[in-house]
Order: C-alpha cells, then sequence, then structure tokens
C-alpha cells in the first residue's frame, strides 16, 4: 500500500491486499496441478495410442505378408489352371486326331473284312474246280491203265492170232483213244496246276488279308484303349480346372479379405490419426464464455419430429439425411409444411448417405433440399458433376461471396411479383406455372477441346431444367442441339426448334447450359464448358451466357467463351375447380 506525497497531491492512496495475493496465488497453484494432472494424462493417453498405432503397424505388416502370401499363392494357381486348361485343349485335339484315325481304321477294316470275304468265295469256288480236275485226272489215269490192260490183252491175242488186221485196227482206235486221253489228261493237269496256282495265289491274298485283318483289329484295339485313356485324361484335366477355378475363387476371395483387412488397418491408422489430431486440437481449446456461447454457436439437435422442433430455441439445428429427406418430400402433406416453416426461423443441414460414399450412386442433387428451404447441402466439389455446376452458378448470383438469398416462393406471391412481364391485371393465385423457351444461336470464343484436332469437332449445346424434383430417379429435362462440325471457335446452331420448359418451382429452379464435343468412335463425350443460370436471373430477349471451365473459372481461354441464346417466357394460369 502507499500514500500519495505532497508534490502530487492528486494521486489517491492504493491500498494492496496481501489476502487477495495469496487467494489468487493459491488459485493459480491449484490451477497449475490441475494443468499437470491434464498433461500427466495427456502424456499416458498418448503413450496408450503409441502403442494401439505400433500394434496396427504390426498388424498391417503381418496382413501385408499375408497378402503377398496369398497374390503368390494366386498367381500359381492361376498359372496351373492355364497350364491346365491347355494341357485340355492338347488333350482335346490328340483325342479328335485319334477319333479321326480310329474311324479311318474302321473303314479300312470294313475294306478287308469285304476283301477277305471274296477272297474266300473265290478259293472255295477255285478248290471245287480243283477237286474237279483231280477226279477227271483220276479218271483219265484209270482209262488210261484199262486202254494199258486192254493193250496187253490184245497184244496177247494177236501174238496167238495170226489174223492181226483187226487187232490193228482196234490197236489203232485205242492209240487214238489213248492220245485223246492223254490229250484231256494234260488239259486236265494243266486246269489242275492253273487252279493250284490261283489257290495258292488266293492262299497268300487270304493270308495277307488276314494280317492286315489282325492287325487292323489290334489297332482298333488300341484305338479304344488310347480313347478309354484320353477320357480319363480329359476327366482329370476337367478335375484339375475345376480344382484351379476353386483355388482361384479361394485366391480371390482370400485377396478380398486381404484387401478388407488392409482397408480396415487404413482404417484403423487414419482414426488414430484423427484421435491424434482431436487431442492435439483438444489441448489447444479453450473454454468459452456461456452468454457467448448462446449467441455465437449453432447447437446441432436430433430429429424427432417438426411439432416438437418448432418449441427449441433458435440457435438449434438439424442435420438430416438423403434418404430421410427424400422418405419425407415423397410423402407430402403437413411434414412439408412444417418443415418449411421451421426453415424460415431455423437452420437445417443436408448431408449424403453412407451408401453413396462406397457405391456407384449418383451424388447429391442440391436441388430438391434448396426447394424446401435448407439452408446447408453437403456436395462433393472435387467431381465435375452436375451438382457441382448447380451449386457454383446458385453462388454466383450474389457474385460468389458466398451467401445467397432465398427468393419467394410462388405461393407467397402473384407472377407479377416475380417477373415484370407477368400482365398487370394477373391476380394473385399460387396455382401458375411458368413456360420458358430457349433458342441456343451462336457461340463465340470457345476454346478448342484438349487432344482434337481442329477439322475433327464436333460442337453441340445441351440445355437442362433442374427444378427441384422430389423423384431421386427422374432424369431432368434436357434438349440438345445439333452438332457443328468443324468450327469450334465461333459455331452457329440458329435451330427453329426451340427448347420448351414448363416449370412449377421457378423459385429455385435453374437451368444448366452445357456445351459438349460429340465422338463420332462411339467413345465418352468430353466437355468443354458450363455455365448453371437461376432461373429468377433470367431475362427475355437475346442474352449472352458466359461460359466457365471444368475447374469453375474463366481464366485463359475462357475469358471471353459465350452463347448467344434468345429467352422467351410467360405464365400459364391453371385454374383448380373446387
Amino acid at each position: 500500500y502507499g500514500k500519495a506525497t505532497e508534490e502530487h497531491p492528486e494521486d489517491e492512496e492504493i491500498v494492496v491486499s496481501p489476502g487477495s495475493i495469496l487467494a489468487q496465488h493459491k488459485t493459480k497453484i491449484v490451477e497449475m496441478k490441475a494443468c499437470l494432472n491434464q498433461v500427466k494424462d495427456f502424456a499416458s493417453v498418448k503413450a496408450s495410442e503409441d502403442k494401439l498405432r505400433k500394434r496396427s503397424k504390426h498388424m498391417l505388416e503381418e496382413v501385408q505378408e499375408k497378402v503377398k502370401a496369398q497374390t503368390k499363392i494366386a498367381a500359381s494357381a492361376r498359372r496351373q489352371a492355364d497350364h491346365s486348361t491347355s494341357l485340355a485343349e492338347q488333350l482335346a485335339e490328340y483325342a479328335e486326331e485319334e477319333r479321326e484315325a480310329a474311324s479311318m481304321r474302321k473303314i479300312a477294316l470294313n475294306k478287308a473284312s469285304a476283301c477277305v470275304m471274296k477272297s474266300t468265295t473265290h478259293g472255295s469256288s477255285v478248290e471245287s474246280q480243283l477237286a474237279e480236275a483231280e477226279r477227271a485226272a483220276e479218271e483219265a489215269v484209270k482209262k488210261a491203265d484199262e486202254s494199258r490192260a486192254m493193250a496187253d490183252k490184245l497184244a496177247k491175242q494177236t501174238i496167238e492170232t495170226k489174223d492181226t488186221s483187226e487187232l490193228e485196227a482196234r490197236v489203232r482206235a485205242l492209240k487214238v483213244e489213248k492220245e485223246k486221253a492223254m490229250l484231256e489228261l494234260e488239259a486236265a493237269r494243266a486246269v489242275q496246276q492253273e487252279a493250284e496256282d490261283e489257290a495258292l495265289e488266293s492262299k497268300k491274298r487270304l493270308t495277307s488279308n488276314q494280317e492286315l485283318l489282325d492287325k487292323a483289329k489290334k489297332d482298333s484295339a488300341e484305338a479304344v484303349d488310347r480313347e478309354a485313356k484320353d477320357k480319363q485324361l480329359r476327366a482329370n484335366a476337367l478335375l484339375a480346372h475345376c480344382k484351379a477355378v476353386k483355388l482361384k475363387g479361394l485366391a480371390d476371395e482370400a485377396k478380398g479379405e486381404a484387401a478388407q483387412a488392409v482397408a480396415h488397418a487404413a482404417a484403423r491408422a487414419a482414426a488414430l490419426r484423427h484421435a491424434k489430431h482431436h487431442m492435439d486440437k483438444r489441448i489447444c481449446v479453450k473454454p468459452i464464455y456461456p452468454p457467448l456461447q448462446q449467441i455465437t454457436l449453432i447447437h446441432s439437435h436430433k430429429f424427432r419430429y417438426w411439432a416438437k422442433s418448432l418449441t427449441l430455441p433458435f440457435w438449434f439445428t438439424h442435420s438430416i439425411s438423403e434418404s430421410a429427406m427424400f422418405d419425407m418430400a415423397s410423402r407430402g402433406g403437413p411434414e412439408i409444411v412444417q418443415w418449411n416453416e421451421f426453415n424460415t426461423k431455423y437452420m437445417t443441414r443436408i448431408f449424403p448417405t453412407k451408401q453413396r460414399n462406397v457405391s456407384s450412386l449418383p451424388y447429391l442433387n442440391p436441388m430438391v433440399p434448396w426447394a424446401l428451404g435448407c439452408q446447408m447441402v453437403s456436395i462433393s466439389s472435387q467431381e465435375r458433376t452436375d451438382s457441382a455446376l448447380l451449386n457454383d452458378g446458385r453462388f454466383r448470383e450474389n457474385g460468389s461471396c458466398g451467401y445467397v438469398l432465398k427468393t419467394l416462393k410462388s405461393d407467397e406471391s402473384s407472377p407479377r411479383d416475380l417477373d415484370d412481364s407477368c400482365p398487370e391485371d394477373e391476380i394473385r393465385t399460387g396455382d401458375f406455372v411458368r413456360e420458358v423457351k430457349i433458342q441456343v444461336l451462336s457461340g463465340s470464343n470457345i476454346p478448342k477441346p484438349v487432344g482434337v484436332a481442329p477439322g475433327s469437332t464436333s460442337i453441340c449445346v445441351s440445355v437442362s431444367l433442374f427444378d427441384g424434383e422430389t423423384n431421386p430417379n427422374k432424369m431432368p429435362t434436357a434438349h440438345v442441339t445439333h452438332s457443328v462440325r468443324g468450327n469450334v471457335f465461333s459455331p452457329v446452331w440458329n435451330e427453329g426448334k426451340e427448347a420448351k420448359f414448363e416449370i412449377s418451382n421457378s423459385h429455385v429452379a435453374m437451368l444448366l447450359f452445357q456445351v459438349w464435343n460429340s465422338s463420332d468412335d462411339n467413345a465418352q463425350d468430353s466437355l468443354i464448358g458450363a455455365a448453371a443460370v437461376p432461373l429468377s436471373g433470367l431475362r427475355e430477349g437475346y442474352r449472352s451466357v458466359q461460359l466457365f471451365d471444368l475447374d469453375h473459372t474463366r481464366r485463359g481461354a475462357y475469358g471471353c467463351a459465350s452463347l448467344l441464346v434468345h429467352v422467351h417466357s410467360r405464365y400459364l394460369i391453371s385454374r383448380t375447380e373446387v
């Protein structure tokens, strides 16, 4: 404490209370001890996280080793399957060749059997001729013996008798008969020799045919054995192929399990990193003064039903999934009315479903939640999709500052309030639709697509309407112009046919202009530029639509790229009968 001096009479007396300093000191000591305890807790948590990270790393290495082993097994199984397939094909070719050889052997066997039967018939006929010749020869020998005996007898009689004229005549007659018999005998012997030669030749042919028959039978038996072996080999090859296919399936399953294990390990490692990052961020977090917290933060609250949600404080918000949003939008009725009432005072955030991240579903269309009055919609800006283009066009309406005021709904205003083109005597009603006609006339300073020769371009324009349709499977209404070939810098379409759209949600509807280079070889068309225009900012007459590149900018060659279109708009009143 101290007193004011005479030199400074204006200074007041300063009093310092020792008790307050000691209390503050004790408070600081308690806070320091609490901080030390928190540091110890964080150190223990960090040590456990380090252990968990090392364990996860070890498990990841084991899984990678298993993946490598399963990959080797799958590669060997694939090679074995390919070898079995080639072996089965070779065996099939060999079996086909053996089958053709067996059929040829069967034909040769049939021919040999027919030849043997013919030779056997000819041999039997030759044998009968030989037997006939032998019989004739025996008869000739008998006649010769009888003639010799008769000649001896006549000779004796000649010796006994003196008159030999009669005997000589008889001898001469007998000699003639003998000569005839000898001639017949020679002829019979010649026939016999010829028959024996033919029989010998027939026997030789029969022997050769029999040998051919035996050989054909042997070849046929061998062919049957080979065919049976081929069938067994084909069965074995088929069994090996089935085993190889099963092994390949097991290898694929193991590979899939290994990939899942790797993904699980990666997810755990990522979760560990996120937890560590979260703990590091929590160390730096300081408590917020409660009154300031109530006026600056928005608290998330789980949705139950709208009657309860409308009683919450204004700083509460709901986070609703895409599927739940479409369910409520498809049901309609009072639930949508209460949701619109909720969105006038509270904020709602829409996020994609979990299945969208792992499947081939299209990206979330932000038009539906915007039509329902939701303020925040989560979409992916990394992909060049229609959703990203619509989001970029919606927030470019307010100078790309990041915030856009909600437009008036059709049931909250008359057509005259929404558009000056509506007649002066238009009555106030919510039962009307807006008809918009778009005619694409030409393009200017359109950049050449990458990798396409200037003379081979084929430029067309598609105009699509997105009006917040609650059916997620319904495709937007689109109009595509004809293609202009060879002129990419300043193409001219000037189609007589206009793109006509009837819009019921004109307060949220948007038109998407896309310039495409169509391909002639059935390849995917390439997008050159695009622009999304809110219907609330569209005016009648001849308009220039500025085109943006695939990164949603107008840099470089896209600085002057644009489309010249003609817009005609009117309102169609459809009165409902009561």
